[in-house]
């Protein structure tokens, strides 16, 4: 008998019999029955009066533990918890503030996105409209954990969101703005820093050395994080197994345990590693057949070793379809819904994507095939296997691309109802929240769907969202429709404002000289758009470069749609501006002075034996920054800044400011790999240009924040 019906009981004992009715009586009666129908230890008991917050009425109920149906089952929700679970009768027990009819009708549990990047409330909103009630961010910084803390004040608004910190890898980083460690203190140190910050695990990846990884697998114990992601391309998977990492991405390394010798090459990410790209394209040849390379009769063996671990799998197996012939396209009915700068990502990956080898290509479908069988055996053997669609990598959308990866999971032999569990109780299991998340049961947290179809038939009837209960809120499909087509406008006024800029041409003839790249998309010699931190401002910069000369056109939006157009050119010792309205000023150095001219009349003079740069607050300031350095070898320069705004006037004298420039040794050219550049000067706070940092999956590569307020960010 539940705990509450005990208590009711109790109490009971200490009333009058005279003062026992027949309604207490019923409603006593009906409290057993309903708790003790559909419950576990962990249940809680609805209110003693029948007043309750939303009823879901003879619904039929999708049970993902066993794979069975449990049908015309009405569910209690109060205070935020399935409270009572029982058959459905005429004879309502309990009133709710909402009743919602599920009569044939399936309800399941919220689905749990398992490996995504989000950095808005916007990507989150795509989740819930499609069902996600948890969704796992694997690659956080500051910014994504104040949307965390702001998300979780809405009243069911946003799924439930868990996030790694920054990425740590090893050295050389697989990209720039992961952290890199290479000792055990350093590890000791950034496990530290990230339990501190609040973070709820430590993601790793796949340049870190062995004896880095089994320091951070002992700073996690340490501080009670979990250490997650990459199976380091070094490490080998038993050890890991064994070591306690506590989910597998992708899939990686894992089938290399499967080859028959000591590999001098493994059989992952081979747009990483220059080996795997000339070995899987020699499988692709056929001049090496795979089963030549890896011995399948120890699939079983891998297989039983992964169910005796306590490590989850997370294989996101639709976008590892993007290495094979068979990549992820494009859904002209989800383009709608996603943000510009992610198009411009997509469309600049999959230009990349044009120059890998068909050779290369036929070897991972190969492998594909092979990581499939793998996953399956794992799978049966008892391993665990989570859902994930590292949205928004190419093809995979926030949100809707989840039912596919769901769906992609029956290719590797898991039913329906299987596939179903990944994405619900085993994210439950994982995160050590049995009985409170991932199942329709008593005392469970209220992060339900209620759908039309029934999924174990279909896995695409995921789609068939009637609504979403949400920290028990109920949200129906016309709610949240709307709410989809409010980001599809707000996307299309952002792509609007950019209406009528600009055409920025090359002046030079060497422009077909691939200068600059970052996550694919190439910015140096063409137009970069950005937004500043309010949505609504539109700023187009171009920047052409030389060994001796910067060369930059601003365009910036006003307020009444006009475009007003700058001209920077800098060279080592002189900065020449032609401001929109036409005014002239040149900084130049003479004999150890820097000078400003407003066409002939001097505004001022300032003796320095370093830089005097102009501090704009636009996006120029990271050309400009970033081409400083290519001309200096000084780590750690004090510049003095000249703080003006180049739509306006210049008035003023320079103000003193000094530069953290620790992360300006990555820089090779305008915009590419910086971690993070702080500018302070005095009177003026401090502003933070990240060069390509900011988290790449979200959209954004490079933006401008000044101290705590938005900046700018790159759209496109």
């Amino acid at each position: 008998m539940n705990v509450g019906c005990k208590s009711m009981r109790a109490r009971s004992k200490t009333w009058s019999k005279k003062l026992i009715t027949k309604i207490y009586v019923i409603q006593l009666l009906a409290c057993c029955i309903y708790l003790g129908t559909y419950s576990n230890a962990s249940a809680s008991a609805c209110p003693e009066e029948s007043e309750v917050d939303l009823l879901l009425r003879a619904t039929t109920i999708v049970d993902v533990r066993t794979g069975q149906l449990l049908p015309e089952r009405d569910v209690v929700i109060d205070g935020g918890r399935i409270c009572a679970i029982s058959q459905s009768s005429d004879a309502a027990v309990f009133t709710a503030d909402q009743e919602i009819d599920g009569r044939g009708r399936f309800l399941i549990p919220g689905l749990m996105e398992m490996h995504g990047h989000v950095d808005t409330p916007e990507a989150m909103t795509l989740y819930l409209a499609n069902g996600v009630t948890t969704v796992r961010n694997l690659w956080g910084e500051p910014w994504t954990l104040a949307l965390r803390d702001e998300l979780e004040k809405s009243q069911g608004d946003y799924p439930r969101l868990l996030t790694a910190g920054p990425i740590v890898d090893g050295s050389p980083p697989i990209n720039y703005p992961f952290v890199v460690v290479t000792d055990a203190r350093e590890a000791d140190a950034e496990v530290a820093r990230q339990a501190a910050a609040g973070y709820d695990f430590v993601k790793i990846y796949s340049n870190m050395s062995p004896n880095v990884f089994d320091a951070m697998i002992a700073a996690g114990k340490k501080y009670n994080m979990e250490i997650s992601g990459h199976l380091p391309h070094d490490v080998a998977f038993p050890h890991a197994l064994n070591s306690g990492m506590r989910t597998m991405e992708h899939f990686l390394e894992v089938a290399d345990e499967l080859l028959r010798y000591p590999p001098s090459v493994d059989l992952d990410l081979y747009v990483v590693y220059p080996e795997t790209q000339r070995l899987l394209e020699a499988v692709g040849r056929g001049e090496v057949s795979l089963d030549n390379i890896v011995d399948r009769g120890r699939i079983a063996e891998v297989a039983a070793h992964a169910a005796t671990s306590d490590t989850w799998f997370d294989p996101t197996l639709m976008p590892m379809r993007n290495f094979t012939s068979d990549w992820n396209q494009m859904n002209p009915d989800w383009q709608r819904y996603l943000p510009p700068a992610i198009k411009a990502y997509w469309e600049g990956a999959w230009a990349a994507r044009e120059g890998w080898t068909a050779d290369a290509r036929r070897g991972e479908d190969a492998l594909y095939a092979l990581r499939l069988e793998l996953l399956g055996e794992m799978h049966k053997a008892g391993a665990h296997v989570l859902a994930g669609t590292d949205a928004p990598v190419p093809g995979m959308y926030h949100g809707f691309s989840l039912v596919d990866e769901i769906q992609q999971l029956t290719r590797a032999g898991l039913s329906n109802a299987a596939a179903l569990r990944a994405a619900t109780l085993e994210g439950a299991l994982y995160l050590k929240r049995e009985g409170e998340l991932g199942e329709v049961v008593t005392g469970a947290e209220a992060d339900l769907v209620l759908l039309e179809a029934n999924p174990l038939e279909n896995l695409q009837n995921l789609r068939s969202v009637v609504g979403v209960v949400r920290a028990g809120y109920w949200q129906d499909e016309a709610a949240l429709s709307e709410r989809l087509e409010t980001i599809a406008a707000q996307y299309a006024a952002q792509e609007a404002l950019f209406d009528g800029a600009p055409q920025f041409a090359p002046s030079r003839a060497d422009t077909n000289e691939e200068l600059v790249r970052t996550t694919a998309v190439k910015v140096a010699n063409e137009p970069v758009d950005f937004l500043e931190g309010d949505g609504e401002t539109a700023a187009r910069l171009m920047v052409e470069e030389t060994d001796a000369a910067l060369d930059i056109s601003f365009a910036r939006r006003d307020e009444d749609g006009r475009w007003g157009v700058t001209r920077v050119s800098m060279a080592q010792e002189s900065v020449a501006i032609v401001q929109a309205d036409g005014t002239k000023l040149t900084l130049a150095k003479a004999d150890g002075v820097w000078e400003l001219r407003e066409g002939k009349a001097v505004r001022w003079r300032l003796p320095s034996d370093g830089y005097v740069l102009p501090l704009t607050g636009t996006p120029v300031d990271i050309a400009m920054f970033a081409q400083l350095v290519r001309w200096s070898a000084m780590e750690a320069t004090p510049l003095h800044v000249w703080h003006c705004d180049l739509a306006a006037s210049c008035d003023g004298s320079p103000v003193a400011a000094y530069a953290d420039v620790a992360g300006f040794e990555k820089i090779n050219a305008v915009f590419s790999g910086a971690d993070r550049i702080d500018v302070s000067a005095r009177g003026l706070g401090t502003t933070q240009i990240w060069v390509g940092a900011g988290p790449f999956y979200g959209g954004q590569p490079i933006r401008m924040q000044a101290d705590t307020k938005r900046g700018w960010e790159r759209l496109r």
